[in-house]
């Protein structure tokens, strides 16, 4: 980043919110199965190819949903704290589409955690285990409920949340998908939670957790899951460059949570009797995965 010329800095980086608002409308257009202006749409995607020589043809249809949410997600975000700097903490959307997306998009989580048991046999072994269950702490959308469904079909699934729109989103797409008998959704605060030696694996957001909720939340799922039970966390990923790694701390305190370090996080899981806590490297979601 040149230090000289701060201008210069700032109008390359509003080029690259251009290009990416371009490349957005273009994946939504596919998406939507529409033709678009035709002086227009040809604009859209030479500055999508002026992006990367891949876009916009070279995404694959997931990876055109999951670029979609992304999108979508971040200029909402954008937006609003522009519009409002002032803002409390806290994620509040309310746009019904926007939540939808955002929950296609977390599907790849179920997938990175099925990668991750390749080579881990007591985290197979639970992710198959007839009987068991699968808590999906801030269910939102339930898509990411529903993957898991769909991918360990031994598991039942809970998901609890307590934003009503996002849970009456969720109730349809169970309903959509046919999978009620599988997949129960409850208007409930993890902080709260009562069931005992229940599930077998738990999925805890901590971007959209303030700390005290967090550090409650795990006592809770502790006292949830069976014994050798597995905890998987989440958190924005921290690159180790300065603008990308302020930006997550940033999206992670919009979005009401703490941005927790490395070794934080341990101690938090170690103080709620977890043990063997394990970083995996994925992205754009980092993954914490722990045992009882």
């Amino acid at each position: 980043m040149s230090q000289d010329d701060p201008i210069t800095e700032i109008r390359r980086h509003l080029l690259s919110v251009q290009a990416i608002a371009a490349l957005g409308a273009e994946l939504r257009l596919r998406q939507e199965h529409r033709e678009g202006d035709p002086m227009l749409r040809p604009r859209l995607q030479e500055a999508a190819r002026a992006m990367h020589p891949a876009l916009p043809d070279g995404l694959g249809p997931a990876q055109q949903e999951a670029m979609l949410a992304a999108i979508g997600y971040a200029l909402s975000e954008a937006a609003a704290l522009f519009a409002d700097p002032a803002q409390p903490p806290g994620w509040r959307h309310q746009d019904p589409v926007l939540i939808d997306a955002i929950g296609r998009a977390s599907r790849k989580i179920v997938h990175d955690l099925e990668a991750a048991s390749a080579d881990r046999p007591e985290l197979r072994a639970a992710l198959r285990r007839e009987g068991g269950a699968f808590l999906d702490v801030g269910t939102g959308a339930a898509w990411l409920a529903i993957e898991a469904a769909r991918v360990w079909p031994a598991l039942r699934v809970v998901g609890i949340d307590i934003h009503e729109p996002a849970l009456a989103l969720a109730r349809k797409n169970v309903t959509g998908v046919g999978l009620e008998a599988r997949v129960e959704l409850r208007w409930q605060d993890v902080t709260v939670l009562e069931d005992v030696e229940v599930f077998t694996l738990a999925w805890l957001p901590l971007p959209f957790l303030p700390e005290p909720v967090a550090v409650a939340a795990l006592e809770r799922i502790r006292a949830a899951l069976v014994p050798g039970g597995w905890l998987a966390l989440a958190r924005y990923a921290a690159p180790a460059e300065h603008l990308p790694a302020a930006l997550s701390g940033l999206r992670t305190v919009l979005s009401g949570g703490r941005p927790w370090t490395d070794t934080a996080l341990e101690e938090a899981l170690h103080q709620a009797g977890f043990s063997a806590v394990e970083h995996l490297p994925t992205t754009p979601v980092a993954l914490t995965l722990a045992q009882l």
